[in-house]
């Protein structure tokens, strides 16, 4: 995880260290963030709670509480977009995994 590794004396696996490009550093911290207001709704075919999104206030919201200037806002916005597609279409696929 991005928070193992960077405090100093942190012992990971190999598995839980990821590289990104210093660029989304600032977005990656606020999707971090956000690990727990994803919004859920039940499948009603199945049954089990799946995510469906993150909701805007609450994006706008983690900003605001992590200092961001309003005008740094908007591309930071739409990269935790582009992160909250990738992220269900993995949610997604776990999900299929697990009903199988």
């Amino acid at each position: 995880m991005i928070e193992a590794a960077s405090k100093p004396n942190a012992t990971v696996e190999d598995d839980d260290v990821f590289q990104y490009p210093p660029d989304i550093e600032e977005a990656l911290k606020i999707f971090m963030g956000l690990s727990s207001s994803w919004e859920t709704a039940i499948d009603p075919i199945g049954g089990q709670v799946m995510r469906i999104g993150l909701r805007s206030t609450e994006i706008a919201a983690e900003m605001q509480l992590q200092g961001i200037r309003k005008r740094n806002r908007t591309a930071l916005y739409q990269d935790i977009r582009v992160m909250e597609r990738a992220a269900l279409k993995v949610f997604m696929g776990n999900q299929s995994a697990q009903s199988s």
